[in-house]
């Protein structure tokens, strides 16, 4: 058992300075993929996805547009092949990189028509944009083509929904800048290049727009181009340590590493746990900060090196560590939610903001992004519910021919090997092949049963023109509400929804909703990071410090009054949901907050503001349009409980409760809020 564990320990050892010796070439991928869409930075990009406009998107090809002033160290790297950064005493580079220049993760990320159809790179460009298709369909929640806006009355929002006008001729300046800035970066060196590289894109990139549609503008272009590069790094590094890479989204096998340092936080703790997973073993990238806990997205392949790398961030912070993994399923972005450890010195108070608990209670359900009218006009939610029961049993059909016509198949292979089985004819392979194939079988009988509960769809109809009519109508249906990439498995929905009494209205849920994704967790906290960074330079330097935590040696007067005037700024449509909270000394266990039903005795709108008073005596005031004076339907931030089904346009009916835009709120409704557990804390 002893000499067994220390060979696991020392192949372990190993898988970690595989990364350690592969950094330089994940890194340049990683750089390379940053810049992917360099060529949405600009007027043209805005003007060809506008209303008023018809122009066809050639942001990919920003390397060949006339004029731009690309650096001579910038187009020598891009210019290079991958491969010239392949450690040399790591063997022959994978053929899937043979051909591959850094250019192409600029030009080839939206098709083959740059690469010459190059059979060798195939393999590259399917991965390129599988990355780019995952981060995609996470965070444009289903845009609807009505929802674009005019190139002269642009506007981007924050995550938060507070919008501010976007002037496209600033991005083609900024643009010619960046190009300028980059040009100071030394790309030989892929470590320091990236490390310079990362702020410069953060200070340009947050201009811009990866997707302009007003329900899908919540996210800018730096966000975008953060998360496609992580999901790159980690197909690349799942490459090296388990030899295989990512063709699709659900290849994508990811994890959450959460490293949890002991005392409150320290500035430097970040910096240093950064350089280790991101760059020294990089493995992954950083998008969330809870207290003390740093979250990484990571490949699944990494899960067996915590240890490893609890060591050695354990001797480089000099501080006590520890690590914790989490699988990520491709079908939701759950972020797992530690026990709050932190503690407010004597004489300081803390201000703590409830992002945490905002996205565990699953209030993400409120950042519903798509208006019925959008989809058709005049329908209704009954009438969308109606179609969705139509969509599922369509798909769960369909899907029930395949997999009757895969069994059928299977069953005959398997009838030719037990006939050799029998006769003691079948080699070890073939015989593993056998059960392998058998038990392949079982599970596709057993999903068929599971798609089989209920009538058989197509008796409905009587004749085969009638359902071919029905068909399509029902697939431009799904073009137009569900996922653009595809709508849910109908195995998945059968076995998720069935049973619950309304599986339409949860799949409804489950398909329009903005659910977390790394992008928007990373943008969030950049908020909650911009509110205690105005904060600090109000009342002073801070003793402990994170993006929803930290510590003031000043008067409760003074940080109430502070850290409300600039709450009411950033947080203003988020007033309730991601709450403030004001504690004295002391050390506070997890959980602060709660749900609570709040009754609203008066509704009020005037001059785009709408003035919501409860019974429980609060008053609130909060944005109810959009930045050119529109009415926010966009970001539907109140769940109301008891509310009838009837009046379905304004909002999405859910059981037992709706999603309210703040201006269509009345009175009597019961809004579902944040709120401090004990009263006495704030």
């Amino acid at each position: 058992m002893g000499t067994r564990k220390i060979d696991q320990e020392s192949g372990r050892e190993k898988l970690l300075e595989t990364l350690k010796r592969f950094r330089r070439v994940i890194l340049a991928c990683e750089s390379a993929c940053l810049l992917h869409d360099l060529g949405k930075l600009s007027s043209h990009f805005i003007k060809a996805k506008s209303s008023d406009f018809k122009e066809t998107d050639r942001h990919a090809g920003v390397l060949e547009w006339q004029g731009e002033p690309v650096p001579e160290n910038l187009s020598s790297f891009l210019n290079a092949p991958v491969t010239k950064l392949w450690p040399a005493k790591e063997g022959r580079p994978p053929r899937f990189l043979k051909g591959v220049c850094f250019s192409h993760f600029l030009s080839a990320h939206h098709g083959f028509e740059r690469m010459n159809n190059s059979s060798e790179i195939v393999e590259f460009v399917k991965f390129l944009q599988a990355c780019d298709r995952k981060s995609s369909a996470e965070d444009k929640a289903n845009p609807s083509d009505q929802a674009k806006q005019p190139y002269l009355s642009t506007f981007k929002s924050t995550v938060l929904g507070i919008e501010e006008f976007l002037d496209p001729p600033k991005l083609d300046q900024l643009r010619f800048d960046f190009w300028k800035k980059m040009g100071e970066i030394n790309f030989l060196n892929p470590v320091s290049a990236r490390r310079r590289l990362l702020p410069l894109l953060w200070q340009y990139f947050s201009w811009g727009l990866a997707e302009t549609r007003r329900s899908a503008n919540d996210l800018n272009l730096f966000h975008h181009s953060y998360s496609v590069a992580t999901y790159l790094k980690i197909g690349l590094t799942s490459f090296l340590l388990e030899k295989k890479l990512p063709q699709d989204l659900e290849d994508i096998q990811q994890a959450v590493l959460i490293v949890e340092v002991k005392g409150n936080p320290e500035v430097n703790d970040l910096k240093k746990l950064r350089y280790l997973i991101e760059e020294k073993f990089p493995c992954g990238n950083f998008f969330f900060q809870s207290y003390n806990h740093y979250y990484f997205l990571v490949p699944k392949a990494v899960i067996p090196l915590k240890e490893d790398l609890a060591r050695e961030s354990e001797s480089y912070l000099r501080r006590r560590v520890s690590f914790q993994c989490f699988p990520l399923s491709g079908e939701g972005w759950e972020v797992p939610q530690l026990k709050k450890r932190f503690f407010v010195p004597r004489g300081e108070l803390g201000v703590v903001l409830g992002l945490e608990d905002f996205i565990r209670e699953d209030l993400f359900d409120t950042l519903f992004s798509k208006r019925l009218e959008c989809i058709e006009e005049g329908l209704t939610f009954q009438g969308l519910v109606q179609r969705t029961k139509r969509v599922l049993a369509l798909a769960k059909w369909e899907k029930a021919q395949e997999l009757q016509a895969e069994i059928k198949s299977l069953s005959r292979h398997l009838k030719n090997l037990e006939k050799g089985l029998h006769l003691g004819k079948l080699t070890p392979l073939k015989q593993k092949e056998y059960l392998i194939k058998r038990k392949k079988l079982h599970l596709l009988k057993r999903e068929l049963e599971v798609l089989k509960r209920g009538k058989d769809f197509r008796k409905l109809f009587k004749s085969q023109e009638e359902w071919e009519e029905f068909r399509q109508r029902t697939l431009l249906f799904v073009d137009r509400v569900f996922s653009w990439l595809h709508p849910p498995d109908p195995v998945q929905v059968s076995r998720t929804w069935e049973g619950r009494g309304a599986p339409a209205q949860i799949a409804l849920r489950y398909i329009l909703r903005k659910g977390p994704s790394f992008s928007r967790l990373y943008a969030m906290m950049e908020e909650c990071q911009k509110f205690m960074s105005q904060l600090s330079g109000r009342i002073g330097r801070p003793s402990s410090f994170s993006p929803t935590f930290a510590t003031f040696r000043t008067s409760p007067e003074k940080i109430s009054r502070e850290s409300r005037e600039i709450y009411e700024r950033i947080f203003g449509k988020f007033k309730g949901r991601i709450p403030l909270l004001i504690l004295p000394p002391g050390k506070y266990p997890d959980p602060i907050f709660e749900i609570q039903a709040k009754e609203l005795s008066a509704v009020r709108r005037k001059k785009g503001r709408v003035f919501l008073k409860f019974t429980s005596g609060e008053n609130w005031e909060l944005p109810g349009t959009l930045g050119n004076g529109e009415e926010d339907d966009y970001y539907l931030l109140f769940g109301v409980r008891n509310r009838s089904p009837k009046g379905t346009r304004r909002g999405l009916v859910l059981p037992g409760k709706s999603l309210i835009p703040a201006h269509r709120l009345r009175k009597g409704d019961f809004v579902e809020v944040l709120a401090p557990k004990n009263k006495s804390l704030l």
